[in-house]
């Protein structure tokens, strides 16, 4: 090591100083391109939560209507009001059945899906009567008791 000259150490230094710089430039690029990939992804699934939220509170809107319809059902009609919503609602859920087998990308979520499908929660919605009105009619369970079909989220 004594034999090096002065300009072959600084030559030295400067390729340690290259790969090192080339190393941190490297990462940069890395850690740049990971976060680019986090951020599309959390924006994709930002999107498919203001969807499913929007179908959680149509559904909500709908079973209070549903009930205030039963627990009124003394009165011998559904007010137009209901109604409206009840309709909405089932036009709504069949409208936006391809967007949420869409929205489906894993496993687990093409299951629930395919449940609430099969079950006919989207199926019947929108099927219309002869007096103009919607018809849901989820299937029933064998106690009689509506399957929900999975739909509520864990969250």
């Amino acid at each position: 090591m004594s034999d090096l000259t002065i300009g072959k150490k600084m030559f030295m230094i400067g390729v340690v100083i290259v790969t090192g710089l080339s190393f941190l430039a490297g990462n940069a690029f890395r850690t740049n391109a990971v976060i680019e990939k986090a951020s599309a992804n959390a924006v994709l699934r930002d999107s498919q939560y203001a969807t499913l939220n929007q179908i959680l509170q149509t559904h909500s809107r709908m079973m209070l209507a549903a009930m205030d319809s039963i627990i009124n059902k003394d009165e011998g009609k559904i007010s137009p009001e209901r109604m409206t919503v009840i309709n909405s609602g089932a036009e709504f859920f069949q409208s936006h059945s391809i967007t949420l087998q869409k929205l489906a990308d894993t496993d687990e979520e093409a299951g629930l899906v395919k449940n609430i499908m099969d079950n006919g929660y989207f199926s019947s919605a929108g099927e219309k009567h002869s007096d103009g009105s919607a018809r849901i009619n989820p299937k029933r369970s064998s106690q009689g008791k509506t399957d929900s079909g999975g739909i509520y989220p864990d969250r």
